[in-house]
């Protein structure tokens, strides 16, 4: 399956990726969509999202641009 964002750009710490009102945050923990948005789960000391203002929007249905990571 290919990737939807350049993943060799986006900081270590981020394990997911994902668009919402045309912007691309990045994740420590995979997030859900509260509203219209991307959101992180309810987790104590959780980091903020990260904007990844450098990525280009997933072009798409924004509730189909979550990504993890890729392992290789």
């Amino acid at each position: 399956m290919p990737q939807i964002y350049e993943w060799s750009k986006i900081p270590i710490e981020v394990n997911w990726v994902a668009t919402d009102i045309n912007k691309v945050w990045g994740f420590a923990v995979e997030p859900g969509i509260e509203g219209e948005q991307w959101s992180n789960p309810s987790i104590p000391d959780l980091p903020d999202p990260i904007p990844l203002y450098f990525l280009e929007p997933y072009p798409g249905n924004w509730k189909k641009s979550l990504e993890e990571r890729p392992t290789t």
